[in-house]
């Protein structure tokens, strides 16, 4: 995947991470070592972690640790944290040198131990071996200190439709190699309501449709 493959909710997000994805903008660097990835549900923000990391260092072998904050609550969150804090004490052997971690849906964090994970949280995003990826539904939930170390991406959607059919169009000409009509492309955009997740289910159903009204 490319970063063009997403669409993101606003020109200052867009711009971020292309700078980002092209090396103009370096991590860590300024006192940022993070990327913060937010927006409703289905607008890619998963996709966009799992990929971004390999998109950023062109290395195909990268190691990333992924950590899923909605199922490691309170205390098992806590012992995640510790862990990752004690693995990047030591020399990653990513090609590039540092430690990538993925910290999936991290509003998962707001529990008992909130503040607690987020004050380690705090302190690992001052290492200067790592880079850390972040993805929540919820932006007001992050602490504003972690808010400060990363960039923040809207993902929400543009507005925009043909944003949406452009990537549609790719989408279908890699996974069912068909060449979707305007009108298509109009009711898979509209039918999906701008989400990725239900967009591409529209895609893989127009053949369905088609059988039904011959």
């Amino acid at each position: 995947m490319k970063i063009d493959d997403f669409v993101f909710g606003d020109l200052r997000s867009k711009a971020t991470a292309y700078a980002i994805a092209s090396g103009k903008m370096q991590l860590p660097k300024n006192g940022k070592s993070a990327i913060i990835l937010h927006g409703e549900a289905g607008t890619g923000k998963t996709t966009l972690a799992k990929h971004l990391p390999k998109i950023i260092t062109g290395d195909d072998d990268l190691h990333v640790r992924w950590i899923d904050c909605h199922t490691s609550r309170e205390q098992s969150m806590s012992s995640t944290i510790a862990k990752v804090f004690e693995q990047c004490k030591y020399i990653s052997m990513n090609e590039c040198g540092r430690h990538w971690l993925v910290f999936d849906e991290a509003d998962g964090m707001d529990s008992k131990r909130s503040d607690e994970n987020m004050r380690k949280l705090k302190l690992l995003l001052n290492k200067p071996n790592q880079v850390s990826i972040l993805t929540t539904n919820y932006i007001e939930r992050i602490d504003k200190a972690i808010l400060s170390r990363a960039h923040v991406i809207n993902m929400n959607t543009s507005g925009d439709a043909s944003d949406y059919e452009k990537l549609m169009q790719r989408f279908a000409k890699e996974t069912i190699d068909r060449e979707m009509t305007k009108q298509e492309l109009q009711h898979v955009v509209r039918n999906g309501d701008m989400s990725w997740r239900d967009m591409c289910t529209e895609v893989e159903m127009l053949d369905v449709y088609a059988e039904m009204l011959n």
